[in-house]
């Protein structure tokens, strides 16, 4: 019953969120956001955020999370979605379109307590940076806390 899925915004996105559009092959109610899962590669915390359409066309809004990577909005098999005679999906689809996600990086470096410097990096950019490590241990982090990189001395 789902005809396919396909991008609505450019691509490769670095876009916070992204649209989706669910094309059906007849008219369907009962579609939210529990209707839909995502495929997701390299990428953090990505979400259906909402649902809007009808008929046999709707739009799926998705928070492209953290990180770079690829994104996929499926439909599940669930049972909501319904034809107009009260038909079910005939089954989940998951051949449709993703989105490259390239987002920015934002690191922290901070060796003991204490706050080093923070870099932002773009997808495939790198920075190289030295510090005199001796009261603590090295990480690098994400602005939401996320350690990327930690690492402790050995004596």
């Amino acid at each position: 019953m789902v005809n396919n899925i396909t991008r609505a915004n450019p691509n490769p996105t670095s876009a916070a969120s992204a649209d989706f559009v669910v094309t059906f092959s007849k008219s369907v109610t009962g579609v939210d956001a529990t209707d839909f899962g995502l495929t997701t590669s390299g990428l953090v915390a990505a979400s259906v955020t909402g649902v809007s359409g009808s008929g046999s066309t709707y739009t799926a809004t998705v928070n492209t999370g953290m990180g770079s990577g690829t994104l996929r909005l499926d439909v599940l098999n669930n049972g909501s979605i319904v034809d107009a005679v009260s038909n079910p999906l005939s089954g989940a689809f998951t051949t449709g379109q993703s989105y490259i996600v390239q987002k920015t990086w934002n690191l922290a470096v901070t060796v003991g307590s204490t706050p080093q410097g923070y870099y932002y990096l773009s997808p495939g950019q790198s920075t190289r940076a030295s510090y005199a490590v001796n009261n603590g241990p090295v990480s690098v982090s994400s602005p939401n806390g996320t350690s990327i990189i930690a690492s402790e001395r050995v004596a």
